[in-house]
């Protein structure tokens, strides 16, 4: 027997929204620390960021396609085409994009201050974690009520 909150359509659309995240940030840890991997990483080394850009672009992607035909539902014809909607889509990714990356970035900094014996690949993983956090909400509302406008209800 599942809790009455499971039942909310909006309590369902944010676990939905929640695991495609995970999924998400599961492509984007594989290619952040594939570019780690094959060109290394080093304390104050201005490669993450480009390389969390990468890999936060590339999650992108994926994070379109689920979002838009699952999370959200946009089956209905009335509602705007995948076409129409790519341009606030691409919006969004952008300002998440800069969200992730820069509070990535200042957090690999920093932790390379409070945990200088740590490596730099674990700081750059957890520096990513909490890039990925900070966007989780922002990214949600604004694929709600920008990107797939299906419905507007909290």
């Amino acid at each position: 027997m599942h809790p009455s909150f499971i039942h909310d359509p909006r309590i369902r659309q944010f676990l939905k929204f929640f695991l495609i995240g995970i999924m998400n940030t599961a492509v984007d840890f594989a290619v952040l620390n594939l570019l780690i991997w094959e060109f290394g990483i080093g304390r104050n080394d201005p490669r993450f960021a480009y390389f969390k850009m990468a890999s936060f672009a590339i999650a992108s992607v994926n994070a379109f396609v689920f979002n838009k035909w699952w999370v959200f539902g946009n089956k209905n014809k009335s509602e705007p085409s995948s076409r129409e909607q790519l341009v606030p889509f691409f919006i969004t990714a952008l300002l998440g994009l800069a969200m992730n990356a820069g509070v990535a970035y200042a957090a690999f900094e920093f932790l390379h201050i409070i945990l200088p014996s740590t490596d730099s690949q674990t700081l750059a993983n957890i520096a990513a974690l909490t890039g990925t956090i900070a966007v989780l909400f922002f990214n949600f509302f604004m694929y709600k009520f920008f990107v797939f406008k299906k419905d507007r209800t909290i």
